[in-house]
């Protein structure tokens, strides 16, 4: 009898597992990777959803051309027509056992050209013609990647070539290569040569026709391939290991995924997979007013006088990913506008908590309202610029005098009320003893009669 009944069991639970929705049993906790580093980024807002030591130092390899094709498009013109010279491809700039299409000194070709060999083949020799175009020379070159680094906000940075060839001084972080790339992702041309899998270019001067393909293999088809993929670079060298940027899209969400210090070729690209659907299938987009954080407001207070009021506020409503396994309700925020300033207000932010994590950073923006009069609110001296100052600091010394006045007239009448009831204690007291006393006596006299 028990058996039919557990095996009734077993068949409800297997057939209602099979209407549950596909989410259920989605990877709710992050992958175990083995990249040394790693971040998953929102590509629209920059939210980080995931991290591996996100900020340490890093060689890139072939990444680094992201940026060489961020400065291309953002000044080059995609037609001009470009000539190698011997210190961008030479055998000196570029190692013959080094990725590259055999460009020569003299030869000709266009940017666009040029940029497809940089992004797909990832042609080294390609991208140093393209440095000396947009930089004049490649320490030139190396010089604007590093500035344009710094606009866009990266914190463990520094190039110094246009190609990723070994350097020790040139190195990145993930979380910087995630901005970069999510800086290079707004602009359309850059997307053209991030999204591209093959290739093919038309004869120079000096060669013949040229093609080239992608070696990203989640963008081809065959094991890896992932729907959805935007774009992809990779890149190796022996210091290096293997290295990876993709960016993928699922419904209205588009993520940016770096990896870093990987052992094999196919780890970047499982490992990414695994990233990948962790987060699109474990986060959801909510939305928070402006009204829920501030306006946040500080005194701004030189030589004991305030002299205006900061305001900080949000420039409008916050979209951001969030685990689907918290409520909006679980959102904690924090801003780092102090009480006080001393000196002129600076740039602040709130920081969005859950469940003790910071889970993303948005700026504020400040309105500052200059007063009328400074007001006194030190306890130094006097200044003795400003009569408005020194009127202020008349009526607080009367407000205090009056106060003192206040007290000590409570304390008289509290005093004055306690001794005449003490008095009249005393009065009653001796009223009370002479009746005693007036009575004992009629006793007495009236056991002797």
């Amino acid at each position: 009898m028990f058996r039919k009944i557990w095996f009734i069991l077993f068949i409800v639970v297997v057939a209602l597992s099979c209407f549950l929705p596909v989410n259920v049993c989605a990877e709710t906790s992050p992958p175990d990777i083995t990249a040394e580093s790693a971040v998953v980024m929102d590509a629209e807002t920059g939210q980080v959803v995931y991290s591996k030591n996100m900020t340490e130092k890093a060689y890139p390899a072939s990444i680094t051309k992201i940026m060489t094709a961020l400065l291309a498009v953002e000044k080059g013109n995609m037609s001009d027509i470009l000539t190698a010279t011997e210190s961008a491809v030479g055998n000196e700039a570029v190692p013959r056992d080094t990725t590259h299409i055999m460009l020569v000194d003299g030869e000709q070709m266009p940017l666009e050209s040029l940029l497809y060999a940089t992004m797909l083949p990832s042609a080294n020799d390609a991208a140093n013609v393209v440095a000396e175009y947009i930089g004049g020379s490649l320490s030139g070159f190396a010089d604007m990647m590093n500035e344009r680094a710094k606009e866009i906000g990266c914190v463990n940075t520094n190039f110094t070539n246009a190609n990723g060839l070994p350097d020790d001084n040139h190195y990145v972080c993930a979380y910087d290569m995630a901005l970069i790339t999510k800086t290079a992702l707004q602009n359309e041309l850059f997307r053209k040569f991030f999204s591209a899998v093959i290739y093919t270019a038309e004869p120079t001067n000096k060669n013949t026709e040229r093609s080239g393909a992608t070696s990203h293999k989640m963008m081809k088809n065959g094991e890896f391939y992932y729907e959805g993929v935007t774009g992809g670079k990779t890149g190796w060298t022996k210091p290096a290991k293997y290295t990876c940027v993709t960016s993928a899209r699922r419904n209205d969400t588009e993520l940016i995924c770096v990896l870093l210090g990987c052992e094999t070729g196919d780890a970047r690209f499982s490992e990414t997979i695994d990233l990948f659907n962790y987060v699109f299938d474990n986060f959801r987009y909510v939305t928070l007013s402006k009204t829920v954080a501030g306006p946040y407001s500080a005194n701004v207070v030189k030589d004991d006088y305030k002299i205006s009021v900061a305001e900080y506020s949000l420039d409008g409503d916050i979209t951001f990913l969030l685990e689907n396994s918290y409520a909006q309700s679980d959102i904690k925020i924090t801003a780092s506008v102090p009480a006080e300033y001393t000196a002129d207000p600076g740039p602040e932010h709130i920081t969005l908590v859950v469940d003790g994590k910071e889970i993303a950073t948005y700026p504020l923006e400040l309105s500052l309202s200059t007063l009328d009069e400074p007001v006194f609110v030190g306890t130094g001296e006097v200044s003795s610029s400003g009569s408005g100052g020194f009127w202020n600091m008349v009526v607080k010394i009367l407000v205090i005098i009056g106060i003192i006045i206040l007290v000590l007239a409570v304390l008289f009448i509290i005093i004055v009320v306690y001794m005449r009831l003490e008095r009249k204690k005393r009065v009653e007291r001796r009223r009370r003893l002479k009746q005693r006393q007036q009575q004992n006596s009629f006793y007495f006299d009236d056991k002797n009669t």
